[in-house]
Formats: structure tokens, sequence, C-alpha cells
């Protein structure tokens, strides 16, 4: 029998109208392929029941997640052509006594925005949850989306505040084509007002200049973020009013939006500085360097990179350190010994693969007139490599994992590395060295 996805499209569609609810919805967790057909099905009728408000108060875990912005727009949506009870959800709006409850019921009234408008309802009526995660397009350009949740984190009205909320993730990543919907920085800001927060995950643009919207939060709450685009100078705005933070990612970003934090000058002392604040208490630290596509020959493409992370050895709590290995080893002539800049407490150590060939690292330009280009930063790396492990008794005693993540188009200059020799010289008790990627770790 032919598979699904391969007899003509009417047939299907003829077929999955006839199939139960939960047998779709097993469908679409069985094959790419097979969700992509029965999809449309399984969400053809959606009944928001308004008037029992008070199931919300049941909903713990709310996950709005999407993949990116090309091809994932939500579809315009004629509210007479469906069973949706639209005068229930307009009495929703009027009882928020937000300031802008006719901008959302003209957004609810129209078909290209109507969907954004009842996506917003559902949020404003969250109470009791302790996780939520709004992505990608589910917020990119959904300028009702982020008030209404800027609403519920300060202003209030007759919006329920989150008070039991414990994880947030609030991650639009940059949209290349619209530069305003990269303005988030007061919906974002605000979620750091939410005083039951414990982890927050969010994509955070800078603004022109740093305010707190309220006055200083009270952060002795959090114990682990996860920042991505916020400049270091601003990050150390958060972390100076920080008191148990444990875990820190931070993801420096550079790409030719009009962010005001967007430079090609990256100082990693000035990084370790504003890491200082959280010294005491740090025991992860993830460190990524991320530049976009530069297509325009205004923009100045070329990194100029300054200081060193050796500051970083007296973070004497740290016990999980990723960092890009460029940034050990530095960008000078002569390569930097990787241990003096990893504290001595740390049991794992990361190591990625985090603009490896850029132009700025100058110590494997000798390397490149010698071998191939795919060979060439494979052999300085394994050169790297066995220096650090000859230091790995005498300077990181408790060091057991040594991994290096390959995340991108990298990926096979690490497999030119022998790492399997190189373990055969190094056989510390429990000491484990490997190649991985972010994703599976």
């Amino acid at each position: 029998m032919s598979p699904l996805t391969d007899i003509p499209v009417e047939i299907a569609n003829h077929i999955l109208g006839f199939v139960p609810t939960s047998d779709l919805l097993n469908l679409c967790l069985t094959k790419r392929s097979l969700r992509e057909v029965a999809e449309p099905f399984l969400y053809s009728t959606i009944r928001l029941e308004v008037e029992y408000g008070q199931l919300w108060d049941y909903i713990e875990n709310l996950y709005m997640e999407g993949s990116g912005f090309m091809g994932h727009f939500f579809r315009a949506l004629d509210l007479n052509s469906v069973d949706i009870p639209v005068e229930q959800c307009l009495d929703a709006i009027k009882k928020t006594k937000v300031p802008y409850t006719d901008w959302w019921i003209a957004k609810l009234n129209s078909s290209e925005t109507s969907l954004e408008a009842l996506y917003t309802i559902f949020l404003a009526g969250l109470s009791n949850s302790k996780r939520l995660a709004l992505t990608w397009h589910f917020i990119n350009g959904r300028e009702i989306i982020g008030k209404v949740i800027q609403s519920k984190a300060l202003d209030g009205f007759g919006l329920s505040r989150l008070e039991q909320l414990r994880e947030v993730k609030y991650y639009k990543g940059v949209d290349n084509v619209e530069n305003k919907n990269n303005k988030i920085f007061p919906e974002v800001i605000s979620l750091f007002y939410l005083s039951s927060l414990t982890s927050i995950e969010a994509w955070i643009p800078n603004p022109p200049v740093f305010e707190w919207p309220a006055g200083e939060p009270n952060l002795n709450h959090l114990t682990s973020l996860d920042i991505t685009r916020l400049s270091e100078d601003n990050l150390t705005k958060i972390l100076t009013l920080t008191r148990n933070l444990r875990s820190l990612t931070w993801t420096w970003s550079c790409d030719e939006t009009d962010d005001p934090g967007n430079t090609m000058e990256l100082n990693f002392e000035n990084i370790v500085e504003s890491l200082s604040p959280i010294r005491g208490t740090l025991e992860e630290l993830r460190i990524r360097l991320q530049i976009g596509p530069i297509a325009s020959p205004i923009f100045k493409a070329e990194l100029n990179v300054t200081g060193s992370l050796a500051g970083l050895a007296g973070f004497r709590g740290l016990t999980y350190l990723e960092v890009p290995f460029i940034s050990l080893a530095g960008f000078g002539d002569t390569p930097l010994p990787m241990e003096d800049g990893v504290p001595p407490t740390v049991k794992t150590l990361a190591l990625s693969d985090d603009l490896l060939l850029d132009d700025a690292v100058r110590w494997q330009r000798p390397y490149f007139e010698e071998y191939n280009i795919g060979y060439a930063p494979a052999v300085a790396i394994d050169t790297h490599i066995e220096a650090l492990c000859d230091n790995i008794p005498t300077q990181l005693p408790l060091l057991r994992d040594l991994i290096f993540f390959a995340d991108d188009s990298f990926a096979p200059i690490f497999e030119h590395v022998d790492f399997d020799a190189t373990m055969a010289m190094y056989t510390y008790d429990g000491f484990n060295m490997r190649v991985s990627t972010r994703y599976n770790d």
C-alpha cells in the first residue's frame, strides 16, 4: 500500500476528514511528512470557551514556540467563517481595562490580525502558570502580545500578574527584514519585575539608553539567566542586581541591523569585568559569539579583538565553563596558554568553534601557509589541546570532561583532530575528551 504522503492530495484529505482528533495527533507525532498532511485537520476547529475563565487557572506550562520567520506567519482568519464566540472575546478584552482595548479589538476585527488578538486573549487570562515560552513568529511583530506581557508584569489593570511563574523563555531572534520588529526592549525588560521568576531565557535588544521602567527590580530570586543580544555593558546593569545567580549563558551578537549595541569591537577584558558582580555565586558560565550575515560593504565586517579571558581564572565557584576555543587561545600572533583562563575548580570545560576561522585569529596564519584550509586549524587545535592536557594535573586538578562543540561548518575540522591519540597520552583517572554539539548536551 502506498504511504499516505504518496497518494493524491484529494484522496488523503478525504481520508483524514474521518480520522478522530486523537489519532490525528498521534499521526503528527509519527513523522514530519505525515504531520504536514495531518496538522491542518488537527486544528481545523478550535473552540475558545472564554466564559469559563477559571480553566486558565489549571494551565501550569504553556509553550508557544516557532522555528523562525520565513513562511511562519499567522494566516488571515475571518472570524465570521469559523465557530468562535466573537462577542465573548470582545467582552474578555473589555474586562481587562487596559488603555489599549480599542486597538486590541481592532486587531480582533481584522482578518489579518485576528489570530494574534485571539492568542493575546489567551495569554491575558493566564494566572497560575509556572513555565511560559513565547518565541519567534509568535512575538515577532506582534505588538499587542508584547503590550499585554508588559502590562501583566508591570501595570496590572484587570490582568492577572503571573505571580506563580518560575521559568520564562522570551526569544524572538533578529528580524533582518523589518528592523522595527526588533524594538522589543520594553516588553522583555518588564519580565524582570516578576518576583517569582528563578529562570529567564530572553533575546534582549540594546536600547539607546538602558533604563529600568519602574525603578531597579529585586533580582535576588534569579538563579539562571540565558541572554542573547544584550551588550556586556548593558548586561552589567542586570548582573549588579542579582545576588544568587548560579548559571549564566550570554551570547554576544553582531549583525547589520540598527541595534545600538552592534559593533565589531570585542574586548574580552570588558566582558570579564561585566561578569564581576556574580563572581562569588556563579557555578556555570557559557559565553557564545555570533556574527550575523554581513552583506553591506558599508558595514565594517572586520572583527577587532582585544584583551583575554585570563580574568576568569579568579571565578573560583565555577564548575562548568563553556567558551569559544579562540577566546582562551587568543587572537594575537602567539597563542596563549588556554589553561590560564580556566578556574582550577572547573570540572567540565567546553570549547566551541565560534569564530574559529575568523581573520582576526592571527596565530593560525602560519598553519594556513603550511597546510590546506581543512587541516591547518586542526593541526593548530591539536597542538593547543596537547599543551592544555599537559597542564591539567597541576593547574586544573578537578577537570574530568573536555568537550569540543562543533555546531556549524567547522565539524569536519574537529574530525581531523586525532583525539584518540591525544587521549592515549593522557590517561588521568576518569578524564574524558569528546566532540559533540550544544544541542546534544
